[in-house]
């Protein structure tokens, strides 16, 4: 289930959505110890290192954390902007319509996701959509 919100009360908001928040604000203030201990080992982030790889921009999120936050930010913020969650048993996605006028349909999609472990959803990666 899509849904597009932005968050300015926040009584009435879903489980992907409270997850989201809590972890793009973690992202916001650079609180590395929340960031890994809800995080997998190994991440995907699309923009983070620019060097060729051949694990597909999958790289330690511990790194990631401490050395390239503002890259996986993507943006100069995350909690004051619209956003959709998509929920399912075993993942979450948070997608961003970013307004920029190089792309072919002139914006791009940025995604957050989360994958479930155990019964609980750790963050996987950010990647971008053409």
């Amino acid at each position: 289930m899509w849904r597009r919100i932005q968050i300015k009360d926040s009584s009435n908001i879903s489980f992907a959505d409270s997850l989201w928040m809590k972890f793009a604000t973690a992202i916001e203030e650079g609180n590395l110890e929340f960031l890994v201990n809800n995080s997998f080992d190994t991440i995907q982030c699309v923009d983070c290192i620019s060097e060729n790889n051949d694990e597909k921009e999958f790289y330690q999120s511990k790194i990631i954390f401490q050395n390239y936050l503002d890259k996986l930010m993507h943006l100069d913020n995350l909690t004051n902007k619209e956003f959709s969650t998509f929920m399912n048993d075993s993942s979450i996605r948070v997608s961003y319509n970013i307004k920029w006028k190089s792309a072919p349909e002139g914006a791009y999609g940025l995604v957050f996701s989360f994958a479930k472990k155990n019964e609980k959803f750790y963050f996987d990666g950010m990647f971008t959509i053409p």
